[in-house]
């Protein structure tokens, strides 16, 4: 029988610490208080490796909780700079594109059968961009003038982890692959599954929080297929956004593009990423903002399809979606 691994052990336990440390960033928005918080999360993050490998307690449920840990302490902070107009949008985007494509990629893992077996582990340049976010985020407070250079580092190295990361998933299962591809092609040129670029007409509901305030908005559009797996859509959503204890009326139109990790529905729920544009208007000129979508969309009921969304981009989004189902696959 295999030996279970212990969980309550101390780096996990340290590791655990940085959660905390996380909710006290947005708790606190003192400048010295967040700098101790950062200082505290990248002293834990060696403390929690050095002493696994010292007692020889390294485990997979470690190497997770420290990634997710270490994930979740970057994101908090950058999403509060971001609100506090400490970081604009782009870099903010810059800042998180490794965390998201890791995430797409754990994700795609999960939901396509032949890859669930790949086991996901820290790579050195996952470490090293891990390292230059840190970095970037004491500069913010310590040396402002480093934050360009470093954001740049961070860009560059963060495309570098992308592609390390999808190398290493493709050489694990090159063979396996392969013949999915072949299976999929076999699969494509059947009736059930035929290509069929049928227009899927969506209704949805958004509340958006941003450093301009809360917005609700409802709306709808249109997805076009291109191909199995990508989906091209136009949104447009019209109400309201609360800021100063005052309201006013907002409007916002998004060009999107979707990969489907389970386009023929071989599960009951499946996983989609992408990003494109997204404008809104809040009463005085359009603001246009890069976006990035992450979405699960559920089993069909009749001939519509449920989907719960979160964006980043001008703010962090939470939608639910009304899709038209297709018969024939997502």
């Amino acid at each position: 029988m295999r030996k279970r691994e212990p969980l309550a052990n101390l780096p996990n336990l340290i590791s655990l610490s940085r959660l905390g440390m996380a909710g006290l960033f947005v708790l606190l928005e003192g400048r010295e208080q967040r700098l101790l918080l950062i200082v505290g999360a990248a002293t834990t993050d060696f403390l929690d490796g050095y002493i696994a490998r010292s007692r020889g307690t390294v485990t997979k449920w470690g190497a997770l909780i420290d990634a997710i840990a270490d994930r979740f302490f970057v994101f908090s902070a950058v999403c509060c700079l971001l609100f506090d107009h400490t970081l604009q949008t782009w870099q903010y985007a810059v800042f998180i594109s490794r965390d998201f494509m890791t995430a797409v990629g754990f994700l795609t893992a999960k939901s396509i059968p032949w890859l669930r077996t790949v086991p996901f582990q820290s790579r050195s340049a996952g470490k090293v961009v891990t390292v230059f976010q840190v970095a970037t985020l004491l500069a913010i407070y310590l040396v402002p003038s480093l934050v360009m250079p470093l954001l740049i580092a961070v860009g560059i190295i963060s495309l570098y982890a992308i592609v390390d990361y999808t190398v290493a998933l493709y050489h694990a299962r090159a063979v396996i692959a392969l013949l999915a591809i072949g299976l999929l092609a076999n699969r494509a040129g059947a009736q059930d599954f035929a290509f069929n670029p049928t227009v899927q007409w969506q209704g949805r509901a958004d509340v958006t929080q941003s450093g301009h305030g809360t917005a609700a908005l409802v709306g709808g559009g249109a997805n076009v297929p291109v191909g199995y797996y990508v989906r091209f859509g136009v949104d447009g959503a019209v109400g309201t956004v609360a800021r100063g204890g005052s309201t006013a009326a907002a409007f916002r139109t998004d060009v999107t593009a979707r990969f489907l990790f389970d386009p023929f529905a071989e599960q009951r729920v499946g996983w989609y990423a992408g990003g494109g544009m997204s404008a809104l208007h809040e009463g005085a000129d359009w603001q246009p903002y890069v976006m990035l979508v992450i979405g699960r969309e559920g089993p069909n009921a009749g001939r519509w399809r449920t989907a719960v969304e979160a964006a980043v981009g001008g703010g962090v989004r939470l939608s639910v979606v009304l899709r038209r189902a297709r018969m024939n696959g997502r």
